[in-house]
């Protein structure tokens, strides 16, 4: 009899087995191999969970030092009565200074103040406060926790404005609360502070606001130049 096989349909053939899993995870696989080959890394594949969970429960530093400033404008507002109604608040840390910032500018009038919660650039001197204030006079040197409410880079209204030189507190390395305002300080504009010398026109909004911009600038990480 002849050998009919070679004449099988291909219906009668038996159908070969296939995998279940979808192409898409063979793929998957696939590239995840070749990256741990490259690499030496084990190849993952995303879960959909998301980022870390520690990297989301762990506060940014912006979000620490808004703490700081949501802290300080309660202690303004309960030791200082200081009304806040009328100005704009921004709160981040600076990666520039190092420091954790509040800033205020006024909406309405001639106001702005920008200064350091974290104490981390300008700081105090516990031995030379000691020393200055005994040299001064103990009248002149009476401070209490309303006053220590950070430490100034800048303040701006009618009579002027105190702008610290950064290159000058580094020079000191912070400890400047004993040095005369003009040691470290400017009006902004290269002048005499206000607390030396008041101006001969009272400053405008205008000016306020460039010098407040200028600072916020540099203080996120902006130009060199912004500030000597």
């Amino acid at each position: 009899m002849a050998d009919t096989s070679k004449y099988q349909l291909d219906s009668d053939r038996p159908t070969p087995r296939t995998s279940s899993r979808p192409l898409s995870m063979g793929i998957s696989f696939g590239i995840g191999l070749t990256l741990m080959m490259v690499t030496g890394a084990s190849a993952q594949v995303p879960d959909g969970r998301g980022p870390d969970t520690a990297s989301r429960v762990q506060p940014s530093r912006d979000q620490r030092c808004r703490v700081l400033s949501s802290a300080f404008i309660a202690k303004a507002k309960k030791q200082l009565n200081k009304d806040y109604t009328l100005l704009r608040v921004e709160a981040f840390y600076s990666p520039v200074l190092d420091a954790c910032i509040h800033a205020e500018i006024a909406e309405v009038g001639v106001y702005a103040n920008i200064r350091d919660l974290s104490y981390t650039f300008i700081r105090e001197d516990p031995l030379g406060m000691l020393a200055y204030c005994r040299n001064q006079g103990w009248e002149s040197c009476v401070t209490t926790d309303t006053l220590r409410l950070g430490e100034i880079f800048l303040t701006c209204d009618l009579n002027g404005a105190n702008s610290v030189l950064v290159d000058r507190v580094r020079k000191y390395r912070g400890f400047v609360d004993t040095l005369q305002g003009s040691e470290y300080m400017d009006d902004g504009f290269g002048g005499p502070p206000a607390t030396i010398k008041t101006p001969e026109k009272p400053y405008t909004k205008e000016q306020c606001a460039l010098l407040y911009c200028r600072w916020i600038g540099y203080l996120r990480g902006g130009p060199r130049s912004s500030r000597r």
